[in-house]
């Protein structure tokens, strides 16, 4: 009896990488395709995604003069940081990854994820990733204090430390600015458009992505990708707990899909209506508006409302 638990733990196990890498690569998708057709353009299709990173995946990689080690192991080090946060968010109760804890382990791995990614393009040793570095840093400092303070209020509001325990227990009137703290966290993060200074192309070309290429390239789009797709899916899990139907098994997963892609269609309306912000401006919005989504929901817990 144990080997067979064992045996449908691994293939849960399983079954949930593969529906975090889809899952994630549709956001990335719709995220492109929609932007494109608010622009007037064809746009790439929603599978566009996958097709670029198995073509990366088998082209011959390269490495720069004057990078260090760092600048390949990072790459590596980051998609799986990055895959072990966004495997992290439950969206049935059956969910094979929890623990106790893991909601510090989320905070972690979602920061090491992109600041690894960041190490790795400083070590490539060019101007351009010293610069995009820096950019991307000043804007992390800022996000990565106000997530703490999301997880935080999510612990407050339960007083549990495991995500799959203290989802269906958030009061509504909390879950829901606190699931709009995410959808905007994932606007921040995405580094698209509004807060794109980091990867700013006319400036600093592709940012810290600019020396990778082959397989490294393919492992840090799916680690950004990924990234983006985490607090999507922990505001997705919030809504469907805020409903109820948290507990619902593969209809949850289908119901998590339809809200990802309904939240990837919010952010890509974003992209396309408004401008690059400088790198003060967008420190400055990411402040503004994730503390006013925080200090919000805060209140809404203060004041027991929905409790």
């Amino acid at each position: 009896m144990a080997l067979q638990g064992g045996v449908y733990q691994a293939l849960l196990t399983a079954l949930l990488f593969i529906y975090v890498f889809f899952a994630a690569v549709l956001v990335a998708g719709v995220r492109r395709k929609l932007r494109a057709r608010l622009q007037g353009r064809v746009g790439p299709p929603v599978w566009q995604p996958i097709l670029d990173f198995l073509k990366l995946l088998f082209k011959k990689p390269t490495a720069p003069s004057l990078a260090n080690p760092v600048y390949v192991s990072a790459a590596v080090i980051a998609l799986l940081a990055s895959l072990a946060a966004a495997a992290l968010v439950p969206f049935t109760r059956q969910h094979p990854l929890c623990f106790a804890g893991d909601i510090v382990a989320f905070f972690i791995l979602l920061f090491a994820g992109e600041a690894v990614l960041v190490v790795g393009g400083l070590a490539s040793g060019n101007p351009y990733s010293w610069l995009s570095g820096m950019r991307a840093m000043l804007i992390m400092m800022v996000r990565e204090l106000l997530l703490a303070g999301a997880l935080l209020l999510l612990y407050a509001s339960t007083q549990k430390l495991s995500l799959v325990e203290a989802l269906p227990a958030v009061p509504p009137a909390v879950a829901v600015p606190l699931a709009l703290f995410f959808v905007a966290f994932a606007l921040v993060l995405s580094m698209s458009t509004l807060f794109s200074a980091p990867v700013a192309e006319t400036e600093v070309l592709e940012g810290y992505f600019i020396e990778y290429s082959g397989p490294l390239l393919a492992m840090a789009e799916l680690s950004h990708w990924l990234l983006a797709y985490a607090p999507l899916a922990l505001a997705s899990s919030l809504f469907l707990a805020a409903a109820g139907a948290l507990g619902l098994s593969w209809l949850a997963a289908a119901a998590h899909l339809l809200m990802l892609a309904a939240f990837s269609a919010v952010l890509a309306v974003l992209d396309a209506a408004f401008a690059r912000l400088r790198i003060w401006g967008a420190m400055k919005l990411a402040a503004a508006l994730l503390g006013a989504l925080l200090a919000l929901g805060a209140a809404l817990l203060a004041l027991k409302v929905g409790a």
